[in-house]
């Protein structure tokens, strides 16, 4: 396991620059003979930018990369039956904050990245421990994503009212948005996982200075259950307070997916959303109008008592364990995340929230206000579970639904919040601890 200080998210190093620009060069000569690498990346958006960069690579490396697209929807069996046969892609992009290269790691499918990490300077990159497993480094950060509330300028003018901070001003701007057929929200309360994520946001971290986990990972590798009860319950009443007392919520979300619910809020039915950098593709894509005249705003995640801590996701990069040439894939992962191959990325998309610190403070990019908030938002985030563990543990608790479940015991089961908490901490218990 490689040594690692722990730095604030908001330090850059003056080093930080030099070494990303030496991670980019070539560390050998690689023979035009060579066949090429074969690397899976799971957003279609991505591959013009991608193959854009890696032919950058390739010019100055010799090494060339063919990249296909395979939908996250697919990967999963496609990773576990390419593994299971000894074939594969020699890189891959994954998601999971470490938890699916876990589940791999496992069954001995993953090159140990510890050399890759410490050449790319873990210092420099933000969560770059999340690949740390079972003393090997599985996998090495490339973007990150997390969520910002997006909401409609012109209606907040309208009412004369200033963004939200809290949550209580959340509700407050809710209500005034919501009149002749609009509403002042739109979030989710689906059985599905970005109802998970937006309640971490909403409600699970109801403490600026220390934000609530679900469970925190020992030295020793056993998780144990953290929440605060209290803390918990609170944050769950006032969120599903939103629907069943406060009458704000646009109708449909509970059937919805995030997709639906960017969609209402493109189509001037909900005033405010909580989205990725995905969000506002979608709203340009759907209607362009509301970017074109300025209608369009993001602001920081409210919390109780102001800004809060948000969802931190993301992508990683493995290489894969049967890979022929183990040597040139992760040449091609220093490249990748080297601070000029993280800058064009992140020109391509809001999504792509570089990895790298110093590429979050780059002029061109941050004269975008859409990604400097996504950027000061990385400042203020948190990745629940990243270290859960590995299947079946893991894949039971996201099949089952844990993080979402509270919010349907109330709003649908009529629960209390109190039996809501009761119920999820035994379920924490039962999927993550015993």
């Amino acid at each position: 396991m490689i040594s690692r200080t722990k730095l604030s998210r908001r330090s850059v190093l003056a080093a930080a620059g030099a070494a990303a620009a030496s991670a980019a060069l070539p560390r050998f000569a690689i023979g035009q003979e060579k066949r090429p690498l074969s690397m899976w990346i799971m957003d279609s958006s991505n591959k013009e930018p991608v193959d854009a960069i890696l032919a950058k690579f390739k010019s100055d490396t010799g090494i060339d990369v063919n990249l296909q697209v395979v939908p996250w929807g697919s990967v999963f069996t496609k990773w576990t039956t390419s593994f299971e046969a000894g074939t594969g892609a020699d890189i891959s992009q994954c998601g999971g904050m470490g938890l699916f290269p876990a589940i791999y790691w496992d069954k001995g499918n993953l090159l140990d990245l510890s050399d890759v990490l410490q050449d790319i300077g873990p210092q420099n990159y933000f969560s770059s421990e999340w690949g740390d497993y079972d003393g090997a480094v599985t996998s090495v950060p490339w973007f990150l994503e997390t969520r910002v509330l997006w909401y409609r300028k012109d209606w907040l003018e309208e009412a004369g009212m200033t963004p939200p901070k809290t949550w209580d001003e959340l509700v407050a701007v809710a209500q005034a948005m919501t009149q002749s057929g609009r509403y002042g929200l739109a979030l989710p309360y689906m059985r599905e996982f970005m109802t998970g994520q937006t309640c971490f946001i909403s409600y699970l971290n109801t403490d600026v200075d220390a934000p609530l986990s679900l469970a925190t990972q020992g030295d020793d590798g056993a998780l144990k259950v953290t929440v605060n009860r209290d803390a918990y319950i609170e944050g769950l009443t006032r969120y599903t307070d939103l629907l069943l007392k406060h009458k704000i919520m646009a109708p449909g979300v509970t059937a919805g997916n995030p997709q639906g619910l960017t969609r209402l809020f493109a189509l001037n039915v909900a005033g405010m959303i909580v989205g990725n950098g995905s969000a506002y593709s979608q709203i340009q894509q759907e209607n362009p109008s509301l970017i074109e005249d300025g209608k369009v705003g993001a602001t920081l995640i409210p919390a109780k008592n102001g800004p809060g801590y948000s969802f931190l996701g993301g992508s990683g990069l493995w290489v894969n364990k049967n890979t022929q040439a183990p040597d040139e894939a992760k040449e091609v992962l220093r490249y990748l995340t080297s601070l000029d191959a993280q800058v064009e990325l992140a020109k391509n998309s809001l999504l792509n929230q570089p990895s790298n610190k110093q590429a979050q403070t780059n002029a061109e990019l941050n004269a975008n206000p859409f990604f400097s908030t996504l950027s000061e938002q990385l400042n203020m985030t948190k990745a629940y579970l990243w270290k859960a563990g590995p299947q079946p543990r893991l894949a039971s608790f996201y099949g089952n639904n844990v993080m979402e479940k509270p919010v349907l015991d109330v709003v649908v089961d009529k629960k209390s919040p109190a039996e809501a908490f009761a119920g999820l901490q035994n379920e924490l218990t039962e999927y993550l601890v015993n």
